[in-house]
């Protein structure tokens, strides 16, 4: 059982508890100590979203965290985003709600696409791990993310 706090991640087997923190000098260490969310996907990595420094990945195989840093700073103030959710579509995609938009992690691991333009006045996301994203615009509006992002649609109130 995973727990995220404002004081690390903590997993408990069921006899003891482990406690994972930030170590500045180790860069496979947790990126920062205070944790919003945590999502388990299919292969059994442990995604963790922080308030403050981006998301990681535990390998429980390894033992260690994976930082994904960069694609979550904002090039204008120089912070990094609050993470509301993260969840896994059926494809095997990584998908990431934040203050600074919507992120979606490529199935192969191997980039992250960016829905924040399209979607900038977004306040709130909901995730479907169906395939389905939503939002609420601040105006009164929905927006709905077809699966294939082929059609971003803005239905206003």
């Amino acid at each position: 059982m995973w727990f995220g706090s404002q004081n690390g991640l903590h997993r408990f087997d069921g006899k003891s508890y482990q406690t994972f923190l930030h170590d500045p000098t180790d860069t496979t260490s947790i990126v920062d100590n205070y944790i919003e969310v945590l999502y388990e996907d299919h292969d059994g990595y442990i995604w963790v979203g922080t308030s403050s420094k981006g998301i990681n990945r535990y390998d429980p195989r390894s033992n260690t965290f994976q930082r994904f840093p960069n694609f979550m700073l904002d090039t204008l103030t120089g912070e990094y985003h609050y993470i509301h959710d993260i969840v896994e579509d059926t494809a095997h995609n990584i998908w990431i709600a934040s203050l600074g938009g919507l992120f979606r992690m490529d199935a192969s691991r191997k980039y992250f696409c960016s829905y924040t333009y399209a979607l900038q006045s977004l306040t709130k996301y909901e995730i479907d791990p169906t395939g389905s994203k939503a939002g609420s615009l601040a105006s009164r509006s929905l927006w709905n993310i077809a699966q294939n992002f082929y059609c971003i649609s803005n239905y206003s109130t």
